[in-house]
């Protein structure tokens, strides 16, 4: 059964120097645990139940009921670290309601803590809220609140102090205002410091880790929305997503809904250029940026409280429905990479890429960034340890970036090694299509830092997990493809040798490869190639190759995407994963967020083969 403020269906959301997750932490009844960090002075994390299922796929949303009336929530709680206190005057946890209409009303959550001990407006009033409730001995950072929705009340306190005729005295309060609980659109708490400053930007010293559990979570009274939905019959399409598109998500609440799609085996996961990492400001004024100061990731701890505590239980529902990997996918790509790690052009202009806010791609000869990935990766396979699955790290489309049409060659990690390795200074090319025959060797060189990197992460891994899986995403488009790219990018991009199929164990175990601009632009002569790129090229076998197909962009970044052909590109990428499926390839479908924006829903499978129909790779 489907009900009202069924924890799984919260959502977490948070300013861009914060961070947060909500888990229903796998193997425990009726909690919630919400942890993070905050960074500056107006963090603030919202976790918020919504009568209108905005995430979920158009055949699994939960219906919309703005009625609360007769509903009873109550939960014990405990603020583990971080967060202000519930009886703190200065950023007390609140309750934002958001009505239908459009009003907000502001809920002092201490309040609502029916064991606190008496406070002086109810002594000053004569009266105990809610009523008939019994004082006891609760704290601001444990207690047991109850809401009851037919009671619920905005403002700070029921009764006021002030002076009439020169006597002190207690009177009703104006901002005591009783919520209709039959037009509530949306249910906020919020958390944050005792310091919270909501107009005031400015950086905190560091990283502060935070973590509220509510324990004990029970919803009585007019709870019912509907039954559970049917889940459709599982299939051979894989799933492939992005952690940066789901945060904030409940992990519990995001398997449970691709299981229901049919989705088995595996799902690729990029863990994203954002979300994952710890930072902290170092005091630069950004005028115009995402952050109005520059923030920088912290190395340590390796990744932030928030994704470490989603990650982990992600792979442990993952494990509990029955999927056999979970591959964790790392780019080179971060928004908050110190300006030491950037690529640079010969300009000194780093190499962003077209989302916002703006990934800087990091340089592959950077020892201090080197040393932060192996840890990181190291981080992930301890993970997918821990919940039972066998490591498997996949390096998304590791690229030496180009911007303004230049290569991105000239960091000073790079210029150094160059000098130190080759004897003479790094060439400034200020364009791919230069011509660089007198310096082949740079070239090459810069192609051997690419596929050493690959290399550096797999060998760390496997020192500690002889076992761990290893892939990389490569983009052809992007790399190979004459019409667009110029030798000199094609060489540096495609480290043949060092991905080549040797074996397993002295290479890669996967090859894994996308396309999505020929599908997009519906230049389906060049598609036809991709699925024997992987064997064609490096060798590896159907059953050693993954294929992405998609994806459909969104409405906000098409203007990146001049020239798209919007008609028949669903079609298209169900039958490039179809495709793949009938070369005996894992063909994933890129990427979740698509799915359930535009409702796509796995066909019918079309096997071209006469013998296909007898293998089972589910």
């Amino acid at each position: 059964m489907i009900s009202k403020l069924d924890p799984k269906y919260l959502m977490c959301d948070f300013n861009f120097e914060a961070v947060g997750a909500v888990i229903v932490p796998f193997n425990t009844e009726n909690t919630v645990v919400v942890t993070g960090n905050f960074r500056s002075h107006r963090d603030l994390i919202g976790v918020t139940w919504s009568a209108e299922d905005m995430w979920s796929h158009p055949n699994f949303k939960y219906p919309t009921s703005y009625d609360f009336s007769d509903v009873v929530l109550s939960y014990d709680y405990e603020i583990v670290s971080g967060v202000a206190p519930m009886n703190s005057v200065q950023g007390s946890p609140t309750l934002i309601i958001e009505m239908t209409t459009g009003q907000e009303y502001h809920v002092r959550l201490w309040n609502y803590v029916v064991n606190r001990p008496l406070d002086n407006w109810e002594i000053g009033g004569g009266v105990v809220f809610p009523r008939n409730r019994i004082p006891g001995n609760a704290t601001g950072t444990s207690g047991h609140i109850v809401i009851d929705f037919n009671n619920l009340y905005a403002g700070w306190r029921e009764y006021d102090d002030t002076f009439i005729d020169g006597l002190y005295t207690w009177i009703p309060s104006s901002s005591w205002i009783k919520i209709d609980p039959q037009n509530i659109k949306t249910l906020k708490w919020g958390f944050n410091r005792s310091d919270y400053q909501p107009n005031n930007a400015t950086p905190l010293d560091t990283s502060y880790p935070f973590e509220v559990i509510f324990t004990n979570w029970v919803v009585s009274g007019n709870t019912y929305l509907a039954e559970d939905h049917q889940p459709l019959n599982s299939h051979f399409f894989r799933l492939a997503d992005g952690y940066d598109d789901n945060y904030s998500v409940t992990p519990k609440r995001y398997i449970e809904q691709f299981v229901d799609l049919g989705f088995r085996n595996i799902i690729n996961i990029y863990i994203g250029a954002s979300h994952f990492y710890d930072k902290e400001s170092d005091g630069t004024p950004t005028p115009g940026e995402y952050e109005p100061y520059r923030y920088v990731i912290k190395t340590e701890p390796v990744i932030n409280a928030a994704f470490e505590a989603w990650w982990n239980d992600f792979l442990k529902w993952a494990k509990y429905y029955g999927f056999k990997d979970i591959v964790s996918s790392v780019s080179l790509e971060m928004v908050n990479a110190p300006p030491e790690w950037w690529q640079m052009n010969y300009n000194g202009v780093p190499g962003t890429s077209g989302w916002t806010p703006h990934p800087h791609f990091v340089s592959f000869c950077n020892d201090d960034f080197i040393n932060y990935y192996k840890s990181y990766v190291k981080k992930l396979a301890d993970m997918q340890v821990n919940a039972g699955f066998t490591p498997f790290i996949q390096l998304g489309e590791p690229w030496w970036w180009t911007q303004d049409n230049a290569p991105c060659f000239y960091d000073n990690a790079t210029r150094e090694k160059h000098l130190n390795e080759l004897g003479y200074n790094i060439p400034e090319w200020n364009d791919t299509w230069i011509d660089f025959s007198a310096y082949e060797d740079t070239v090459y060189w810069l192609q051997s830092k690419n596929g050493l990197f690959l290399h550096t992460l797999r060998d760390y891994v496997r020192s500690f997990y002889p076992n761990a899986k290893i892939a990389v995403l490569f983009f052809p488009p992007s790399v190979l493809d004459e019409e667009r790219i110029s030798p000199m990018i094609q060489i540096v991009n495609f480290p043949q040798e060092y991905w080549k199929n040797i074996d397993s164990k002295l290479n890669l175990d996967v090859f894994q490869v996308e396309d999505y601009d020929y599908l997009i632009f519906n230049e389906m002569n060049k598609h036809s190639i991709i699925y024997d790129f992987a064997w064609q090229y490096l060798q590896y076998q159907s059953h050693r190759t993954h294929y992405f197909a998609g994806f459909y962009p969104s409405e906000d970044i098409l203007y990146y995407y001049q020239g798209i052909v919007k008609e028949g590109l669903w079609e298209r990428i169900t039958n490039a994963a179809i495709d793949g499926l009938n070369k005996e390839i894992e063909s994933f479908i890129w990427a979740g967020a698509t799915i359930r924006r535009d409702g796509w829903l796995p066909p019918l499978m079309r096997w071209r083969s006469a013998y296909a129909s007898n293998i089972n790779i589910l």
